[in-house]
């Protein structure tokens, strides 16, 4: 059962490519004691999970859509119901087609969302930078040789500036 305390809690979503202030906007709003911006979170994942069990042969051989589709509804009262802060800014890619389509359908209520912005050319030559100066940074874990293929494996479909 969904906590009262969830229910009346205020969700937004952050949103902005990787690299243009998600993370200096949530250390500046994460000093209010009533409100939290998450890391990079994990609830669409769950949601895209629990959606992607009805592809399944267990699912299929007895399609019970209703109950799946009632704990889809209730993904983020029940991730967010022990938090103690009455304002959660979700940090997750909610405006993607897929993860948009199962907000519209199981999210139940209007969500309003916070946008970055950043010119993407700002965001590349900071994508450069960083990785220039951190060795371990996970875009020169994919043996890439130069700034054209790395550049490419971060702007690829699956690429965090396409999220």
């Amino acid at each position: 059962m969904i906590s009262e305390p969830s229910q009346n809690k205020q969700l937004f979503f952050l949103m902005g490519m990787p690299r243009s202030g998600n993370t200096l906007f949530a250390s500046i709003m994460n000093q209010n004691p009533e409100l939290v911006v998450t890391a990079n979170s994990i609830t669409l994942e769950i949601m895209k999970d629990l959606f992607l069990l009805k592809q399944t042969d267990v699912f299929q051989n007895y399609p019970d859509h209703k109950s799946l589709d009632d704990v889809l509804d209730c993904v983020y009262d029940v991730f967010y119901q022990e938090w103690p802060q009455r304002i959660i800014i979700d940090r997750g890619p909610v405006m993607t087609k897929e993860n948009f389509a199962l907000m519209q359908k199981h999210f139940k209520r209007p969500f309003k969302c916070i946008v970055l912005l950043r010119d993407v050319m700002d965001v590349l030559a900071s994508y450069m930078k960083w990785y220039t100066e951190e060795p371990d940074s996970f875009v020169n874990k994919y043996g890439c040789k130069n700034d054209d293929e790395k550049l490419s494996k971060i702007m690829n479909k699956d690429g965090g500036v396409a999220k």
